[in-house]
């Protein structure tokens, strides 16, 4: 095996190589584990270094002594000279710090045989030890000249030894020494045996030592060096104490010529320093180089703390914002900072913009714009720049465009703090530009035109425009520009290139831009062009924009705010969906619904359905329970759908009530079948949490009453499907009776007549504490069934066809079936035999009786059930006692009669009207039950 094999390496030139093979092999080999592969390792390093270092070789008799003794001398000589070369370059101040020369020293090291190196080694590490000021980066490079890393293989002293020398290399000053060359020796050794311990005690974060070593009297030669300077700056800024002489020092620090050599961690420093000192002119140039590196994550925090410390709310939102792209913030900072909340002002409508930063910040949901007509009002510089983060987020490429403009124009009207934070959003924007260009280029090009009415008739897109974007990046495209020509539409929709799974993953803002899109995608037969009736004119654009954005009333300016920005609405558009729109502005409140339902009531636009749904959710947030019950007592189907949203969520019982309500009235209005669908969703959705939703349901519990959510309208149970069957205890406060009346209200009342009996036991329950709020529900359910049942009474009243029925009467006929039965019958058929004729006529007076009194009665009845149940009781009764002739049956026989009679509560049956109804000539289902509702208040 070869010296090569034995270091493990193939034959090579490089002494580098050869001495790192060696430094491997050694490992491998350590002296006290295996002395004779160190010895073998050891033979085959020098050799080989021997042979590079003197190419002709040197034949040596080792026999001789006088022979060995040469070598030794030449030995000493040879380390001799390294080791005064390396004192005469130490003890010089001004090659001491110079790293191109200890590189041309320890490069003629190498050259040297391993006994002069490790001789060297020593002596150098012995003088090193003795001076223990010198900096890190110089020890560093006198451990790779040296090879210390083998003291590691050594003793334990040498390996303590090994630690203290690393610890010592690990103190870098940072310095590039040009400056402290030029001080004389124990200048250098004054500073950094001051600065030493300060390095240390920033590494350790050791604060009361900075403090203790500052504050001490010491008189330290100044040294002009950047690295010297920053730290001094930097041990200040730990303990947030600066002497008078670094005030007026600082200065001097931040010339053109220096700012542009520091790195972005030093000018951090510097900036520091300033914040600290209130120095806001060098703030600004250490910001102003800052963003010139594109360091503006370390530009934007210094703006914002200089503008949290001068305490400027609105600067500190800005720049804050901008701070957060860059350079993330946890949520709970921002909302910890309740001193910049702007939403306590007086009036909300002066701080829009520092709103919305505020809550883009504390990552609140609420937005407070829609597009960029809402910005109108809000020109001054917070306005601007916020304009513009807004457009970054959600506007077009144009208007990002042209807001780039703004913030450059900025710079003649604002002061210098102002206009780096304005450069800093210019930044920020046009990196968001550039990267939405980078997709496609001639997409970009054609999407310039947006916010033109020139956009509407834009060619179509090619296949590679198509395929430049994913359907999120399509997504995302959509969402800043949702008026995308029709036929760019039907082209996207037939690529694949969106879809409403995608649309609902992207959760897109604004919202209208969502709703919008969502349409368009999912019914396709909706044009845009159809707004505005296939008619463009001059400015239609912005009509659009107005139109599509207007169902969020409550975000950004009002309707009729927008309109004053619009060129005039031509003649022919008048009596279109814009003309509608714009005179709906004129509306407030509950007005414009009920103008909504009126004037587009058979619209084919979604949008007027939309508008309507989101007037809505917006007045129902805004009047309280009280009006919109007197709403509702008007019967209008507005003030229904606002209490079936109030209630949703809270008392769904009451929810449900109101949307079926809701869609009793408005059946053949289709203004109102997206709102009656969203609703619908939403009471399943609250339904299936309590766990209503069942496969099967007993009319009589509770989970019943969810059957009144059925879209399907013939599905919900009749009127003599409920009759008088009596509810378990938790159906029978509220859901039994209420779906009673939503019964009769939705299938109408049935011809053979309407039983109050459910309503009467209704009115009965006074005891059950009913709220205030269940109480006028009740009321109004049953108000509605008095004005049908009025109706009905009115046109019979016109086409004289009333007929009579009271109970008085039947219950005088029960009376007289009664002593006909006991006076007359049973005295016969004890006087006579059985068989007698009398008895027989007897028999058949009284069947007749029976018959013609439960024909009367069941004529009373009008549920099929009570007149079902009623007959197949008394019937069978009355058998058994003609055959038995049982005075106790026929007793029990003549009670059922009379108490039937007495439970019978009709408004009408059979076309037969109660006589009280007919007497006072009008219907009061309350005076006819003849029991006081009496409110009980929880």
């Amino acid at each position: 095996m070869n010296h090569w094999q034995i270091l493990g390496i193939d034959p090579t030139s490089d002494l580098a190589e050869l001495k790192k093979a060696y430094r491997i092999a050694l490992k491998a080999h350590h002296p006290e584990d295996d002395p004779e592969g160190f010895k073998q390792v050891r033979a085959a390093y020098e050799a080989l270094l021997s042979k590079l270092s003197t190419p002709q070789p040197i034949s040596i008799d080792l026999s001789s002594l006088e022979a060995s003794q040469p070598i030794n001398n030449a030995t000493e000589s040879i380390s001799s000279e390294s080791y005064t070369a390396y004192l005469q370059q130490m003890n010089d101040p001004a090659s001491r710090f110079n790293m191109a020369q200890w590189r041309a020293w320890e490069e003629q090291l190498r050259w040297q045989t391993i006994d002069v190196q490790s001789q060297v080694s020593q002596q150098v590490r012995e003088d090193i030890l003795a001076r223990p000021w010198l900096p890190g980066e110089l020890i560093a490079l006198l451990w790779e000249a040296c090879d210390w890393d083998e003291l590691y293989s050594g003793s334990q002293e040498e390996l303590e030894l090994a630690d203290y020398l690393k610890r010592r290399s690990a103190i870098q000053s940072g310095s590039d020494f040009v400056a402290l060359s030029q001080l004389p020796d124990s200048a250098q050794k004054a500073v950094y045996q001051f600065i030493n311990p300060i390095i240390r005690a920033l590494d350790n974060g050791e604060i009361r030592v900075l403090h203790y070593w500052l504050l001490q009297s010491t008189c330290v030669p100044w040294c002009d060096d950047d690295a010297f300077n920053v730290l001094i700056l930097k041990a200040c800024n730990a303990i947030q104490w600066y002497p008078p002489i670094i005030e007026s020092w600082l200065p001097t620090l931040v010339t053109d010529e220096r700012l542009e050599r520091y790195t972005t961690e030093q000018l951090e420093v510097l900036g520091t320093a300033a914040l600290y000192m209130r120095n806001i002119d060098i703030i600004i140039d250490v910001c102003t180089n800052l963003i010139n590196k594109q360091s503006y994550g370390l530009a934007a925090d210094l703006l914002y703390q200089t503008a949290l410390s001068a305490q400027n709310n609105d600067l500190t939102l800005l720049t804050g914002y901008l701070l957060q792209q860059w350079t993330p913030l946890p949520t709970a900072h921002w909302r910890c900072l309740y001193q910049i909340n702007p939403l306590h002002n007086e009036e909300p409508s002066a701080v829009l913009p520092q709103s919305w930063l505020y809550r883009q910040l504390t990552e609140r949901t609420d937005n407070d714009f829609r597009h960029y007509l809402d910005f109108k009002d809000h020109t001054d510089f917070i306005g601007v720049v916020t304009q513009s983060l807004w457009a970054e987020k959600y506007g077009s490429l144009v208007w990002q465009r042209t807001q780039l403009a703004e913030l450059q124009a900025l710079s003649e009207h604002v002061s210098a703090f102002e206009q780096l934070i304005a450069y800093l959003a210019f930044c920020w924007c046009e990196q968001s530009v550039i990267r939405q260009e980078s997709f496609s280029t001639s997409l970009a090009e054609k999407l310039y035109r947006y916010e033109t009415d020139e956009l509407l008739s834009s060619p179509l897109l090619t296949q590679e425009e198509l395929d430049a974007l994913t359907a999120e990046q399509w997504g995302e495209c959509l969402m800043r520009h949702p008026l995308i020509p029709d036929h760019w539409m039907e082209q996207l929709l037939a690529g694949n290139c969106i879809d409403i799974p995608t649309l609902n993953d992207l959760n897109l803002t604004p919202r209208w831009a969502y709703e919008t899109l969502y349409y368009r995608i999912s019914e396709t037969r909706h044009q845009l062009s159809s707004v505005y009736l296939s008619k463009p004119f001059s400015g239609v654009f912005r009509w659009l924009l107005v139109y599509h954005s207007s169902c969020d009333e409550q975000i950004g300016i009002s309707g009729q705010e927008c309109l004053t920005q619009l060129a005039a609405l031509p003649e022919e558009q008048q009596t279109g969906p814009l003309g509608e729109l714009a005179n709906s502005f004129s509306y407030q409140g509950v007005e414009r619904v009920a103008y909504l339902g009126e004037q587009v009531s058979n619209s084919s636009q979604f949008l007027m359905k939309l508008l309507v749904e989101n007037t809505l959710l917006q007045q129902q947030r805004e009047h309280d329970i009280q009006t919109l019950q007197e709403l509702a007592a008007q019967h209008r189907p507005e003030a229904y759908a606002m209490l079936a949203l109030r209630y949703r969520y809270s008392q769904l019982e009451l929810a449900i009530f109101y949307y079926n309500l809701l869609r009793i009235n408005v059946t053949n209005t289709p203004i109102y079948s997206f709102l009656l669908t969203t609703l619908n969703n939403c009471l399943v959705s609250e339904a299936n949490k309590k766990e209503w939703i069942k496969e099967t349901y007993d009319l009589g519990e509770y989970n019943a009453y969810a059957l009144y959510l059925n879209e399907d309208m013939t599905h919900i149970p009749q009127i003599d499907e409920i009759g008088n069957r009596i509810p378990n205890d938790d159906a029978k406060r509220f859901h039994h009776p209420i779906g009673y009346l939503l019964s009769t209200l939705i299938h109408g009342l049935p011809e053979q007549g309407y039983s109050l009996a459910p309503i009467f036991n209704l009115r009965k329950q006074t005891s059950e504490s009913y709220s205030e709020e269940e109480q006028q529900a009740i009321n109004l359910g049953i108000g509605l069934v008095n004005q049908r049942l009025e109706e009905r009474f009115t046109n019979e009243v016109k086409e004289k066809r009333l007929k009579k029925l009271g109970r008085s009467s039947l219950l005088a006929t029960c009376g007289l079936f009664t002593l006909l039965w006991f006076g007359l019958f049973d005295a016969t058929l004890g006087n006579q035999p059985l068989f007698s004729t009398a008895n027989l006529v007897s028999i058949l007076m009284m069947t007749f009786a029976q018959l013609g009194l439960t024909i009367k009665i069941c004529r009373a009845m009008p549920l099929k059930s009570e007149k079902r149940l009623y007959q197949i009781t008394v019937w069978p009764l009355y058998l058994l006692a003609m055959g038995f002739g049982s005075s106790w049956i026929a007793g029990l026989t003549c009670v059922i009669h009379f108490g039937q009679t007495w439970r019978i509560r009709s408004a009408y049956a059979n076309q037969r009207w109660n006589n009280r109804i007919i007497n006072k000539g009008k219907i009061d289902i309350n005076s006819l039950l003849k029991i006081p509702f009496i409110k009980v208040e929880k």
